[in-house]
């Protein structure tokens, strides 16, 4: 392998962590090389894994081999989620019933509804729950617990709302 390969492999991987998708095309035109030779880079980047692979593209891949942390993730990006947390709020009802899946976007609405609106919300997420426990306007319900048994989080802080009549 040249230096120049090596160069622009290391380059590749610096690319796709501080802007954290590359295509093909921008990679070749870039680097000033075909597109066979920058897939060749990615094949050979991907195998000692330093990026992980997307159709047309790479990406970078945490250097622990997983995602990043929630609390990391709550971080990134912190304005772009309140903002969308705050849409998502404005969309919501008294007595509605919702569907919270986990992430750090859904962790930023559950802040967001935490204090003010009376709703019934089931989750897969323990970090919504914990996010949710201390609400008395809403009642959480925590999905996917196995043989029914519920995590202490949830039960102890699971609350029925009151009926209207």
């Amino acid at each position: 392998m040249s230096g120049g390969a090596t160069a622009r492999r290391l380059d590749i991987v610096e690319l796709a962590h501080t802007s954290g998708l590359a295509s093909v095309e921008e990679l070749s035109a870039r680097f000033d090389v075909t597109a066979s030779t920058i897939r060749r880079d990615l094949a050979i980047l991907t195998a000692d894994g330093k990026i992980a692979r997307t159709y047309g593209g790479a990406m970078a891949i945490n250097p622990t081999g997983g995602e990043s942390s929630l609390s990391q993730r709550n971080h990134e990006q912190a304005e772009a989620k309140a903002a969308i947390a705050r849409y998502a709020r404005s969309l919501l009802r008294d007595g509605e019933t919702i569907l919270l899946d986990a992430g750090s976007s859904v962790a930023a609405l559950a802040r967001e509804i935490r204090s003010d609106i009376s709703l019934t919300v089931a989750t897969t997420s323990v970090a919504v729950v914990v996010e949710l426990a201390e609400s008395d306007l809403l009642h959480v319900e925590c999905l996917g617990e196995p043989s029914g048994r519920r995590p202490a989080a949830s039960s102890a802080r699971s609350r029925k709302r009151p009926s209207n009549g």
